[in-house]
């Protein structure tokens, strides 16, 4: 143990963070007695020592300090809770080396503030309202009560009062958590006098509001809580420990796992450019969103997330100037707090990284790392020496090189190559991790002419030696990623090979110098590019995401989590012309990880929207015209499927919504509803044969009045009542008939209608808690999604527009003549028909040229239209 600073009166309080953007943790406290808030800075070092810099100390009663970026100015400000003076103040990170930090007050004292009493007793920092920027959390411990300081989201920020709940009796601790992993950060809290620990459910809507949980009412003296994934099965549990009785007690996350889904032919595009190569993600212009780096032949771009559910990109170039990009990785390399980029550039033998010179306007400085890297085909961040920098390093197929670049320092920084070999033959792919747990970084090789798989192992020495073992033989190996597949501690090694379609994996068997065991997880992939690893499916696991080339696939593996590991191929887009390179992210923040897909030759970067669910509904409808009135007929069949795992909580269905829809997508109102509907019921199926049975069904609810709120929305609330069959286990599917008996007040039958379903929080629950569930296709709980619903994606892109046209498309009906033209993309799975639409290129004159009746583009297909230019032809 080592002391960091003695003689502050009564510590209650720490928060860790790189304060000062160098690389290293950084600590700050809170002392109750002397009323500080100090910050200690890191200076680095093997044994690292601390300076202790006082922030304030005119506040009594410093209980808690937490930070994050309040400002968003890329770095940490802190926030601390003063209990007796009620007082929260923001300590505004002003930057500097080391950093000044300024004051602004974000609570003052309410008009009943006692001040013999402790009032602001804890913070926590985190974005509550999914706007992108932070705000405050906050309790009260003799106001007795939680709430939180909205953020404006201004470079100066101000902050609104909302109160979530009072009489929660002496709050101890808030924290912030996702622990549904919807997307939306949920609130732990402790409170002494009550003994309680519970979770306040945020519902993810713009403005939200937070349902509580009650984990335990017996914690004596309710202190601490903290969430981590401690049965390390992909949900977040709860850790609390209650003073009077001496305890740390554990809550484990007994809800449902969600599924990861993907639709049916629903790729975002990005942009079109030429032959895209590669994805990465991170958010460059540190406004909380994830943006999005792609790489082309020529271009590095920048699609910057414009918001939204789901978000829209707007593009902006990096830089027009690549050889042959074939990479992109993105990284803080000048260690400013902002991310750069890096890229490698085959034909003028280069590794380029981008320098983001950060606000107001984040535009990009093209820096040489080298132009040495004859072929360059990879290129990509991490600290190989462990002093504390980023590094780069890169594979090169003209000269088989593997090497990396030493980040020496300087502003910008200056790098020093170190070759680590010039004997992988036609090095494809490089990428580093820890193999043999040693504390520093290894490097592996995929390298395409000798069919080999390599690790160099890193001596740890000053600078390091590398010490290189083949691991696999694979024909035509292209790429080579690192993760811990099957969960046991140490990092495994996973490959792509092209020539012999496989992807596999390598098991690290531990050890100082571990060996491998070969698994293939598909040996059915015509031209397997690429490879990566992530929790798709947010199970606890590792799963892989590929890319197969010749079968335009982009595809992902489900990991089943056993020892050693299966997998389920699972298909995301077969429509991806030369599938490339693929990569993982949150790319619309609601808390699970969608794909990233690069295609060559129809040269898009687009992703693949994640929106798995804890069960999946479907809803078929009959239109009344097909059923006959003054009986019982089934209208609609609901059908519930847990998708968790095994030992999960049953779903249970929760409520049921409907609406009344004409042939023209009208909703009816209550009145005509009245009149068309004698009664409805919502039945269970009890014999498993799928036909409606009012006598045999089990009725679950029974209906002869339909009061509809002023959305044309009926909502069914279903009796908690196991009898009846509203659960759905794991394995199971549930089958719900919606019966109706025709001809209601008027016995007026009128224009056909439909039943239609809303989805949303309400619909169903976990049977242990009541907590809402996400059905699959939902993008949030607070959000009403109409089940089957499906939102199309973006049809028609202007893929290509050349103007003054002197060497490159011919008129095919007057040879010779080279006309201006634009090309457009469809980038959906069906042929579209343009015939009526219009062109033109004066918007003064919108309808200038109309395109013929039958001019269809076909899917996935081109069009080009000319324009000669010449006035004697119009």
């Amino acid at each position: 143990a080592r002391d960091i600073l003695t003689g502050i009166d009564y510590p209650v309080s720490l928060f860790a963070a790189d304060l000062d953007n160098d690389g290293d943790q950084d600590l700050a406290g809170a002392s109750r007695e002397d009323a500080k808030i100090i910050w200690y800075e890191n200076l680095g070092g093997p044994v690292p020592t601390f300076v202790p810099r006082v922030l304030n100390d005119d506040y009594a009663g410093a209980v808690f300090v937490h930070g994050g970026d309040l400002d968003g100015d890329g770095d940490i400000d802190l926030v601390s809770a003063h209990e007796r003076v009620d007082y929260i103040l923001m300590h505004e990170n002003l930057g500097g080396s080391p950093p000044e930090f300024g004051l602004q007050i974000i609570r003052t004292p309410s008009p009943t503030f006692d001040p013999t009493l402790d009032f602001a007793k804890t913070v926590f920092v985190t974005d509550l309202d999914g706007d992108g920027d932070n705000d405050v959390a906050f309790g009260s411990e003799e106001g007795d009560e939680i709430g939180w300081y909205v953020n404006n989201g201004a470079p100066d920020p101000s902050f609104e009062l909302r109160i979530i709940t009072g009489g929660i009796k002496h709050v101890k601790q808030v924290v912030g958590a996702d622990m549904d992993l919807d997307g939306d950060i949920d609130l732990l809290t402790t409170a002494s006098v009550e003994q309680t620990v519970k979770i306040f459910w945020n519902d993810g809507a713009p403005v939200p509001s937070f349902t509580p949980t009650v984990l335990t009412d017996k914690a004596n003296g309710a202190r601490a809580v903290a969430a981590a994934d401690i049965t390390n099965d992909g949900l977040p549990d709860v850790i609390a420990g209650s003073r009077y009785d001496n305890r740390v007690i554990l809550f484990e996350n007994e809800s449902i796992h969600r599924s990861a889904y993907f639709p049916p032919g629903d790729r975002r595009v990005l942009d079109v450019r030429s032959r895209m190569r590669h994805l990465d993600s991170a958010d460059l212009d540190l406004d909380g969103d994830t943006d999005i780096v792609s790489v082309s032949d020529t271009e590095l771009l920048w699609h910057v997330n414009q918001g939204g559910t789901p978000p829209t990109f707007e593009t902006r170039v990096l830089t027009g100037a690549l050889e042959q990009g074939r990479w992109v990785d993105l990284a803080d390399v000048d260690g400013d707090g902002d991310v750069d980029a890096i890229a490698a550039s085959t034909q003028d033998n280069s590794i380029y990284w981008f320098e983001n010179q950060g606000p107001p306007g984040f535009n990009f400085e093209r820096r040489l790392v080298s132009n040495n890297a004859a072929g360059a085909r990879a290129a990509l961040a991490a600290d190989i020496d462990g002093d504390g920098d980023t590094d780069i390093y890169s594979a090169s197929h003209g000269d088989n090189k593997v090497a990396w670049y030493e980040n020496l320092g300087g502003t910008p920084p200056a790098f020093a190559e170190h070759v680590v070999t010039t004997d992988a033959i036609y090095a494809r792919s490089v990428y580093a991790a820890d193999l043999d747990n040693d504390g520093d970084m290894d490097l592996m090789s995929a390298s395409q002419e000798d069919d080999l798989v390599r690790w160099y192992q890193n001596s740890g020495t000053q600078p390091p030696t590398f010490t290189p073992f083949v691991v696999a033989s694979a024909d035509g190996v292209q790429h080579v990623h690192a993760a811990d597949v099957d969960g046991d501690g140490d990092m495994d090694i996973l490959y792509a090979a092209e020539h012999e379609s496989s992807i596999a994996w390598l098991e690290n068997l531990g050890g100082p110098n571990p060996g491998f065991d070969h698994h293939f997880v598909d040996t059915n992939a015509p031209g397997a590019h690429a490879v990566t690893a992530a929790d798709v499916d947010a199970d606890g696991d590792m799963d892989l995401i590929g890319a197969i080339e010749f079968a335009n696939e982009f595809v992902w593996y489900e990991n089943n989590g056993a020892q050693p590991p299966a997998f389920t191929r699972h298909t995301i887009y077969d429509k991806a012309l030369n599938a490339h390179g693929v990569n993982t992210a949150d790319v619309d923040g609601d808390g699970d990880l969608d794909i990233l897909g690069a295609s060559r030759e129809d040269r898009t970067a687009g992703w693949f929207e994640n929106l798995g669910g804890q069960y999946a509904a479907g809803f078929q409808s009959y239109p009344s015209s097909q059923v006959t009135p003054g009986r019982w007929q089934s209208m609609a069949v609901l059908t519930v499927v847990h998708r968790g795992r095994p030992g999960d909580a049953d779903v249970r269905v929760n409520r049921v919504e409907l609406t009344f829809v004409d042939q023209a997508g009208n909703r009816l109102d209550a009145t005509t509803v009245n009149q068309r509907i004698a009664e409805l019921g919502i039945f269970r199926e009890a014999n498993g044969d799928g036909l409606f049975d009012p006598a045999a069904d089990y009725p679950v609810a029974l209906l002869d009045q339909f009061a509809l709120d002023a959305n044309g929305v009926l909502s069914i609330q279903l009796p908690i009542d196991s009898v009846l069959g509203e659960r759905v286990p794991f394995g199971a599917q549930g089958m719900y008939h919606v019966g109706v008996v025709l001809g209601g007040e008027c016995s007026d039958q009128g224009a056909p209608f439909n039943l239609a379903l809303l989805l949303s929080g309400r619909t169903a629950v976990d049977n242990l808690y009541s907590t809402p569930l996400l059905a699959e296709g939902m993008r949030g709980l607070g959000v009403d999604t109409e089940a089957g619903e499906e939102e199309q994606p973006t049809t028609l892109l202007l893929n290509e527009f050349v103007a003054d046209n002197v060497a490159g498309f011919e008129d095919p009906d007057e040879p010779g003549e080279r006309p201006d033209w634009v090309e457009i993309y469809n980038a959906t799975a069906t042929d579209m028909d343009l015939g009526g639409y219009y062109l033109t290129d004066d918007l003064g004159a919108p309808t200038k040229y109309r395109i013929p009746d039958g001019v269809v583009v076909p899917a996935y297909g081109y069009i080009v239209f000319i324009a000669d230019g010449d006035y004697m032809q119009g």
